[in-house]
């Protein structure tokens, strides 16, 4: 089973483009926690970074795509080590060591 993702930038992204190569999770679930940070769930954002953009490289961020759909956290699914973001933006790179979720 994957490791379950935190936010507020405890884990790592993947972000499979050019100009940043790696960024961290963002948003997170206020009052359900993972090794005492805010789970990272479904439609939860990654943190700004950049992107290239014609000759010259841009900011913008991804949300999770992928998320487990039978863990739920505020009744979202929680995103784990390997989910996806959208907009081409990669995929979870660490989560909890000792919190994983099935993915169904």
């Amino acid at each position: 089973m994957p490791a379950v993702a935190r936010g507020n930038s405890r884990d790592g992204v993947n972000t499979e483009h050019g100009c940043a190569g790696a960024t961290r999770t963002s948003g997170g679930s206020f009052d359900v926690l993972v090794n005492g940070t805010g789970v990272h769930r479904h439609n939860d954002d990654n943190v700004n970074h950049t992107i290239p953009c014609g000759d010259s490289c841009c900011g913008h961020s991804a949300r999770i795509m992928l998320a487990s759909p039978n863990v739920l956290a505020n009744g979202k699914g929680v995103a784990r080590q390997g989910d996806r973001y959208n907009n081409g933006c990669g995929s979870v790179s660490s989560g909890s060591n000792n919190v994983l979720a099935n993915g169904g």
